[in-house]
């Protein structure tokens, strides 16, 4: 198969019939000036726009317990030259607190501008965010210029498609830390050096500026997190491929030292670059480098090193190392069905080369092609693709020796499967069963189909791609008995429907993610330990599958039904339980079939001055009640006269019993005005209550109080009860 170049600026548009034919081009490849920069454009949107339309929607734990906060340190250390705090931690994450910064100026500029408001948390966060997803997305694009010099061009387009809508990578693209951003660097890096050391030959100036890239973008990744150590052997291997290949050009005589002083200079050159990014862009190396280092290093020790402070979950179990199956499943659970056939077909083709054709020349008469016969550079392609390969498979390898181990560690690999998968699929649609037919009509019908489906793939699961699981391996359900779930998304449901509640306002909230509910409820957030003086309390699927707070999760889960239960594509995210308020004076009594009086409270010390006594009622609903009901309370002396009575709703005026829910506490505080001139002494409570139409009490069942006065039918005697002198 012969391929020609399909960026040539002079050459007129053309449409070529077939794609097996000698000397034409597939039918989608249009020549045009216009063409590399539309589909560079078209990358760039496609990837931008589900990282930035749900940059607002929910916090990640990570974010609102660590970023936020370290951008705003980050910001506030640089004007007052405070370098030595810009070592916030040692990831080191300061290319994440850059661009943290850089949000924060452009919400401060905003909010001075009068264009936002400068206490709306949505607005805060999306645009807190906001530059990781254009750095994220502006990856897509650059990598798809690289690979099209390292792979045939419907490699690259498809691969660089696949980058940018695999949900994992969006997931991860649109949030303020680390993984995302450590992903793209990391693989511009790799593919910058690729290029650099192609088979085409760049030498001399062209090599030195993709080799300078790389550098660069190593440089930044190093500024990320401490996995990008890994870009050294990496680097290193792509450096001596090159040298070699540049040197079998040459004669014999003297080759180990060229090879060996062109690489030592080739490497360490790039080591420089990349050093002297990393001190230019992180202040705190200006004032105290030894510190920053050792920062990076305490952090890959102590933190890295050892197995996670509140555990791990694998395959229902809760274990400190899931082992070294963990990442092969997170791998096949976060990729989409298509990328992962073809990163399975990419894997036969490699494992079976014999089975297709050995020359690329054969395509025209029919016959399958060789993985080098597939691409427009067959070494070159090959051997970027088994590069790739190699990453992964080191890659995977070094964050398995860990014992700390999350989904989001292996991100730096998904670009590259995502390549590999596109070479897989690129390989299957040219074989002999497709070159019998016009090839090029199946491709035109093919590629909208590419961009289309991963495009409603993301629109169906916005904004919540963090919830994205194979579901040809079961999806979210599987994941949820197999890996650790959820990072946050889910805890903004659980919150606005705590802060839509009656009194979701009155008491603190309890949490195990205390930093994340904080941003969507309206009142104090407290650990689950002190879940005796909280109103409600949310348990999260993560906290569950790792067991964290044991008591509290068996005091709730599975005892008492929840109010509400977060659901997001089939996973139960959080479970939220109102909790029973104290009682001062426990006292069960049943008004119907529907209302149960949990106790009482009374405060004799507020008729001083005000001659008004203040009655609590906490109330508990079984069902909900079939109508709007009236209580009375009635305060009667010894003989059973009444001296005072109001007749309320029992939840007040704002919450008539037609509307309670079953399940539900309620607190009534009621006052009760008491004449000037009542007597001091002992006094009885009596409570009904009745339907305001008819006057007709509902059935009580409640203790009877010995030598209690009687007040009529179904009412409830609370006493006696000793009242001071009246008004004074």
């Amino acid at each position: 198969m012969t391929h020609t170049d399909v960026t040539t600026p002079r050459q007129e548009p053309h449409v070529t019939r077939t794609a097996h034919q000698a000397g034409e081009q597939p039918a989608w490849q249009v020549r045009s000036r216009f063409a590399l920069p539309a589909i560079v454009l078209g990358l760039f949107v496609l990837a931008l726009l589900p990282r930035a339309l749900a940059l607002g929607d929910f916090v990640t734990i990570d974010e609102a317990s660590k970023w936020f906060e370290r951008s705003e340190r980050f910001q506030q250390a640089l004007p007052a030259g405070d370098y030595v705090n810009t070592n916030q931690t040692g990831h080191p994450g300061v290319t994440t607190m850059w661009l943290g910064t850089a949000g924060l100026r452009l919400h401060g500029w905003l909010a001075a501008a009068g264009w936002i408001a400068p206490d709306d948390l949505t607005t805060y966060r999306t645009l807190l965010r906001l530059p990781v997803a254009l750095v994220t997305a502006l990856s897509v694009a650059l990598g798809y210029l690289l690979l099209r010099q390292l792979l045939d061009r419907r490699v690259a387009l498809l691969g660089a498609l696949f980058w940018a809508t695999e949900p994992f990578l969006v997931a991860h693209g649109q949030v303020l830390h680390l993984d995302g951003l450590l992903t793209a660097f990391m693989t511009l890096a790799l593919l910058a050096a690729l290029v650099a050391f192609a088979e085409s030959g760049n030498r001399g100036q062209r090599k030195n500026v993709y080799l300078a890239v790389s550098a660069m973008a190593g440089g930044l990744a190093f500024l990320t997190k401490a996995p990008a150590v890994l870009l050294l052997p990496m680097v290193g291997l792509i450096v001596l491929i090159g040298v070699v290949r540049a040197e079998d050009r040459k004669p014999e005589t003297g080759r180990r030292m060229r090879v060996l002083a062109t690489w030592c200079f080739s490497f360490c050159g790039w080591c420089l670059v990349a050093l002297l990014v990393w001190l230019a862009l992180w202040p705190a190396t200006w004032v105290d480098p030894a510190g920053a280092v050792m920062s990076v290093v305490n952090e890959v020790i102590d933190n890295g090193g050892a197995p996670h402070n509140t555990g791990n979950f694998f395959f229902g179990q809760t274990v400190d190392d899931p082992g070294p199956l963990f990442y092969p499943v997170v791998i096949a659970l976060r990729l989409t069905p298509w990328t992962l056939v073809g990163l399975l077909l990419a894997i036969v083709l490699a494992l079976f080369p014999g089975r297709h054709a050995d020359a690329p020349q054969q395509a025209a008469a029919g016959k399958s092609q060789s993985w080098r016969g597939l691409f427009r550079r067959g070494e070159k392609s090959s051997a970027t693709l088994g590069l790739l390969l190699v990453f992964v498979l080191l890659f995977t390898l070094f964050m398995t020796i860990p014992p700390k181990k999350f989904d989001r560690y292996l991100l730096p690999i998904f670009p590259a499967l995502a390549i590999l998968a596109a070479a897989g699929w690129i390989w299957f649609i040219t074989l002999p069963t497709f070159q019998r037919y016009n090839v090029s009509t199946f491709q035109w019908l093919l590629w909208p189909v590419v961009v289309l489906l991963p495009a409603a793939n993301l629109a169906w699961y916005h904004p919540y791609s963090f919830a994205y699981y194979n579901p040809l391996l079961g999806g979210g359900p599987v994941a949820a008995r197999t890996i650790p779930v959820g990072w946050g998304e889910g805890y903004e449901q659980a919150g606005a429907f705590i802060a839509a509640q009656f009194n979701g306002c009155e008491r603190p909230v309890a949490s195990w993610f205390g930093p994340v509910l904080h941003h969507f409820v309206c009142t104090e957030v407290v650990p689950l330990s002190e879940m005796s003086d909280a109103g409600y309390a949310v348990l999260y699927i993560d906290q569950l599958q790792r067991n964290n707070e044991p008591e509290a999760i068996e005091q709730l889960y599975g005892k008492v039904p929840p109010l509400q239960t977060v659901q997001i594509h089939g996973i139960e995210y959080a479970y939220v339980y109102q909790l029973a308020p104290p009682v001062a004076h426990p006292l069960a009594a049943d008004f119907g079939p529907a209302i149960h009086l949990r106790g009482y409270d009374l405060d004799a010390g507020s008729m001083r001055g005000s001659n008004t006594l203040t009655l609590t009622l906490e109330w508990e609903t079984h069902a909900p009640p079939e109508q709007d009901y009236m209580l009375f309370v009635h305060l009667l002396d010894p003989d059973g006269k009444r001296v005072a009575q109001v007749d309320v709703p029992p939840g007040g005026q704002d919450l008539p019993t037609s509307i309670w829910q079953p399940d539900r506490y309620l607190s009534l505080k009621q006052p009760l005005p008491l004449p000037a001139d009542l007597a001091a002494g002992n006094y009885w409570i009596s409570l009904g209550i009745y339907d305001p139409e008819t006057f007709g009490r509902l059935p009580l069942q409640g203790p009877t109080p010995p030598d209690a006065p009687s007040n009529g039918p179904d009412a409830l005697l609370i006493g006696p009860v000793e009242l001071p002198v009246g008004a004074e």
